[in-house]
């Protein structure tokens, strides 16, 4: 490819900036794409939200086409957990449908950012390597986890989960609820890939939060509903009512209940869904959801789940 302008056209009207992403570098002799993070990594933070969401995009269109790619994270400073998630998923989806030796990193100068990827486990989670590679963080202490059986991983990421804090047992229900959906809504038809996702929790010690996210990067939820003409948002707002279903039949739908029972106990509590163009907030049952549209689609659905203790 000669220029980015090309590529402009292949991630849908991006509004990057071109010198910033679209730079070749040399690796070990072949030819790389330089893919250059801004300061701060978030999926649903309004000022950083499309930066984030176009970067993840670049990655996914750029890996059918590129031999190798360099993320670099020189400049990043700060990262949220939905952040770290979405990048935990797009480069191991990669890793995964490539070679796992795909990319090469350029880890952050600011040491305190550096330290934080290491400390966290996404370092872990992100190098080089395939299957074996996530297969084993399941067997570590690793917080960032990728699974596609609730079966067999639901149970250990409870026990994970439990060392950190005292689960709320709706959460417990919530968590496999969300697992289950992605399993049997997420990746419809023979064409697509072995049904997966990723996961990360942590307890923000200075604000005395707890946050679990989960992500695929599947069907997406609007696109479950298109029979309903309605912005992506509303879309999300209508899946998250009690008996709607993509499958139509009236005793399913009943799994969005669970999923927003366990921030309802308290109001600083929320529950966050981004699913392709749309946003949705929760934090109780007397409060509307609070509804966006995003600048840029998120090709999968994350959920994320924040309590206050």
């Amino acid at each position: 490819m000669a220029d980015g302008s090309v590529r402009l056209n292949e991630l849908q009207k991006s509004t990057l900036n071109l010198k910033r992403i679209f730079v070749s570098a040399d690796v070990r002799g072949v030819k790389a794409l330089v893919i250059s993070f801004p300061a701060r990594l978030c999926v649903y933070d309004p000022e950083f939200r499309v930066d984030c969401l176009e970067l993840m995009d670049a990655i996914r269109v750029n890996s059918k086409t590129e031999k190798k790619i360099i993320i670099d994270l020189t400049n990043l400073e700060t990262m949220s957990a939905s952040g770290a998630v979405a990048l935990f998923a797009q480069i191991t989806s990669v890793q995964l449908a490539n070679d796992s030796n795909y990319f090469t990193f350029r880890l952050p100068k600011h040491k305190a950012m550096k330290d934080q990827i290491r400390a966290s486990g996404l370092w872990d989670a992100i190098k080089s390597g395939g299957s074996r590679k996530l297969d084993k963080l399941w067997g570590s202490a690793n917080k960032f986890q990728s699974g596609f059986k609730p079966d067999i991983h639901l149970d250990p990421t409870l026990k994970k989960l439990s060392e950190q804090m005292e689960l709320p047992y709706k959460l417990k229900e919530a968590i496999g609820e969300a697992m289950l959906n992605i399993i049997q809504h997420a990746y419809p038809g023979s064409n697509n890939p072995l049904p997966r996702w990723w996961q990360y929790s942590t307890f923000v010690k200075g604000k005395r939060e707890f946050i679990f996210v989960i992500s695929d990067l599947g069907h997406t939820i609007p696109k479950s509903l298109k029979s309903y003409e309605l912005a992506d948002s509303q879309r999300i707002l209508k899946a998250m009512e009690k008996g709607v279903s993509s499958t139509g039949l009236a005793h399913r739908g009943k799994g969005s209940d669970n999923i927003k029972k366990p921030v309802e106990a308290d109001a600083e509590d929320k529950l966050i869904v981004i699913s392709r163009n749309g946003l949705y907030m929760y934090t109780s049952k007397n409060v509307p959801p609070k509804l966006e549209d995003l600048g840029y689609p998120y090709h999968g659905t994350l959920v994320a789940w924040s309590f206050i203790i």
